[in-house]
């Protein structure tokens, strides 16, 4: 049993050389049972390698990497080990002398353990390095002890190198996400990954506003990458749905444009007609915002994001100087709040072509080989206007916003399209849900209301391609902010000459399969909370 410890230089924190020192010369392991592989940065002076290559023993190396990133230097220092075992590691961190002999007793314990992870022991200076380390130290800890399958703890992390190389090891694309998204991994593919306390590790945390916000963004990037990879990657079904990814197309230009065309006549014919004013949906503030997604996509929301973070930044700086110790926990966490906000606004917004428009072509051309969808579960056409998933009685479902527009692909000629929601609010009447397809007022003949469910009839032109939208009169729910049309379970289409038997077959799209009666109460994303609707 032989250990190969990878030390990727990026981001050492002054440490670089007690870190290397701790390792190649402090182990009580036998010299002859570990090799350590430090990976410098390309814009590593001579000079500092020089020293630390001083530091290395006889077996030991010090390679050239190809990016100035610690997960790339990792998984090049990776591809260059020959031992049993890989020990990964960070250059800010330094190991107490039994660490892989710990380690070696660990594996020799639980043979079933393809991978196991030790225990960080934070090192701090300063009031936010100790707030940082607080809660980074609280996520780990939750992670390697109650988490389903977020294990891996890059800075203190052992791996069988077979199961390394079978498993694709870290993806240096994804960033710092990559230690999430190789957790998922390895649990996907059935490997077992233990937890080592008694193996520590010394980790320093500077508290350094600028460094915490390069990590911040980069773990966002690469978490927003494998949202957007596509053929759409299984391991999402294990990660929480991020908010903006999620609700992408709010900021298309081309839903947008649909949706501001849409709501200009809406709004023009509930006032020609003097409806009431709490059912004039779209309101002129809803007509701006429009207008201004249509012509900047998501610019405008990603600037007063980014004033927004500025502004908890001089919050943060102030409490950090002025303020009581107390408070610089809440102020940090609002801080970090803003810096992700902003991170993936500026996400969509720079990668809205490479990402974001070819990802929508797929899933437009999904409607294309489908019958229905279920908007609570992953994938879809492309939709403005919807909230996250959630669950209620084990049946996932979306709220929508008052104002949805579909962008689908529905077989050309007559066709039948039918909206199934959950019985969690009254079924709205005819004057409370208009629709919209292509641009043009559906005609009330064409919509047929049945308690909880909507069927379409449609006239579509060749090609197939449809811009189906709705104005619903807004839906409120105690204890909850967020503006509310319909709950979607279910949408599902069809040719009209397909035989009625067909139809009714099975929980074929126009069997509902839903109790009207059951209690109007809806469960939150995880299904415990319960919003108790008006």
């Amino acid at each position: 049993m032989k250990f190969s410890v990878i030390v990727p230089l990026d981001a050492h924190r002054g440490h670089a050389e007690k870190c290397v020192r701790a390792w190649a010369q402090g182990q009580t392991l036998a010299r002859d049972l570990y090799e350590v592989i430090v990976v410098a940065p390309p814009g590593l002076s001579s000079r500092h390698r020089s020293q630390l290559k001083d530091l290395l023993g006889a077996s030991d190396r010090l390679i050239l990497g190809s990016a100035n990133h610690d997960i790339t230097l990792a998984s090049d220092g990776a591809r260059e080990a020959v031992g049993d075992f890989l020990f990964f590691t960070e250059a800010h961190c330094w190991p107490e002398s039994e660490v892989l002999e710990k380690t070696m007793a660990a594996f020799q314990e639980h043979p079933e353990w393809s991978a196991l992870s030790g225990r960080l022991l934070p090192v701090t200076s300063n009031a936010l390095s100790r707030v940082v380390a607080d809660m980074y130290q609280s996520q780990m800890k939750s992670g390697v002890l109650d988490h389903q399958w977020r294990k891996v703890i890059d800075p203190c992390f052992a791996i069988r190198r077979e199961v390394y190389a079978q498993s694709g090891g870290f993806e240096a694309d994804q960033g710092h996400f990559a230690e999430w998204s190789y957790a998922a991994r390895l649990y996907q593919m059935g490997f077992q990954v233990g937890y080592a306390s008694e193996a520590r590790i010394h980790h320093s945390y500077d508290g350094k506003i600028g460094e915490l916000n390069g990590f911040t963004r980069d773990f966002i990037d690469g978490e927003l990458a494998l949202h957007a990879r596509l053929p759409r990657d299984s391991r999402l079904d294990l990660l929480p749905p991020v908010d903006a990814w999620s609700v992408r197309h709010n900021w298309s230009r081309h839903l947008t444009q649909a949706t501001l065309r849409a709501g200009w006549r809406e709004w023009r014919r509930r006032h020609a007609h003097r409806a009431e004013p709490v059912a004039a949906v779209p309101s002129l503030k809803d007509l701006a915002r429009w207008l201004a997604i249509s012509l900047w996509g998501a610019s405008l929301d990603g600037w007063l994001a980014r004033l927004t973070m500025l502004g908890r930044r001089c919050r943060l700086l102030w409490t950090l100087r002025f303020s009581r110790p107390e408070k610089l926990n809440s102020v940090f966490l609002d801080y970090l709040s803003a810096v992700i906000r902003e991170r993936r606004l500026h996400f969509l917004r720079r990668h809205q072509k490479e990402f974001i428009q070819r990802s929508d072509a797929v899933a437009r051309g999904w409607t294309a080989g489908q019958s229905e969808w279920e908007p609570g579960r992953p994938g879809g056409p492309p939709a403005l206007g919807l909230h996250l998933p959630e669950v209620w009685n084990g049946e996932p479902f979306r709220w929508s916003e008052p104002t949805v527009m579909l962008d689908l692909s529905l077989p050309a000629g007559e066709c039948i399209l039918v909206i199934e929601c959950l019985p969690v609010r009254p079924p709205p009447s005819s004057e409370e849900l208009t629709f919209y397809f292509n641009g043009n007022l559906l005609p009330p003949k064409r919509v047929k209301f049945r308690k909880h469910r909507i069927t379409l009839k449609l006239r579509v032109p060749s090609g197939g391609d449809c811009l189906i939208g709705w104005f619903c009169r807004p839906y409120l729910a105690l204890g909850d902010s967020r503006p509310f049309g319909v709950a979607l379970q279910r949408l599902s289409w069809q040719p009209a000459s397909l035989p009625r038997l067909l139809l009714l077959a099975g929980r074929h799209p126009l069997n509902g399969g839903v109790d009207d009666q059951q209690a109007a109460v809806a469960h939150h994303h995880d299904g415990n909370g319960l919003a108790g609707l008006c």
